[in-house]
């Protein structure tokens, strides 16, 4: 509870403090070049977790689907409405609140507090910088969080990250491929769809890209 706790204050104060240096202001080249491999029928129902102010939602949003994120932060839900300019309706609960938007939702929570019950059937999720934005043991209960807030038939994208860890301290945190295997191969199907180079903080470092499938 009390690494959650820290975990928390550190993003919250990362948006308070405007030290967003990891938000993209544009859409992910590789959510573009491997959202095809997603076999999601229109409408489809997308969850975004620690979804930031991503424009990655516009993007799945202008595919057809109904696009659902999770943050803690409103600093970061707020910044994401207003800067793309999407009018929307805040609905206050006790220990979240919603955002509705045209074709988007966007829930203001701790995403291990989070009332499952109000999700809708997920059918696809897309994880760019959820996995790595965790530290030890929180990427254990999140992929068990995803697995148990998914059904069967369920598919993934998720963006990973590696990098030479003597030039770059976390977060993002270094997933690799057995810690994946680790993670996921007992319930889901993992295709592994191709590796990347990217930049982490200004160094070099790798994206992979994975499709899995809930079994």
């Amino acid at each position: 509870m009390e690494a959650r706790s820290e975990h928390n204050k550190f993003w919250l104060n990362k948006w308070s403090s405007n030290a967003i240096g990891f938000h993209e202001d544009f859409i992910h080249p590789l959510l573009k070049q491997y959202w095809s491999t997603i076999d999601s029928a229109p409408r489809s129902n997308v969850l975004v977790p620690l979804c930031g102010k991503s424009k990655d939602l516009l993007y799945l949003r202008d595919q057809g689907h109904n696009v659902f994120g999770i943050e803690i932060s409103e600093i970061a839900i707020v910044a994401f409405f207003a800067e793309n300019k999407i009018a929307y309706e805040k609905i206050q609960h006790p220990n979240h609140d919603i955002f509705q938007g045209e074709g988007l939702t966007v829930y203001r929570s701790d995403i291990f507090n989070f009332p499952k019950k109000i999700l809708p059937k997920i059918d696809v999720i897309y994880d760019r910088a959820s996995l790595i934005a965790l530290s030890g043991r929180q990427r254990k209960n999140y992929s068990d969080w995803l697995t148990t807030s998914t059904q069967s038939g369920c598919e993934s994208l998720l963006i990973t990250l590696e990098y030479d860890e003597e030039k770059l301290s976390p977060p993002p945190y270094l997933v690799d491929k057995m810690e994946l295997a680790a993670l996921y191969q007992d319930n889901w199907l993992i295709t592994h769809l191709g590796q990347h180079s990217a930049l982490a903080k200004g160094h070099q470092a790798r994206e992979n890209a994975y499709l899995l499938n809930r079994k």
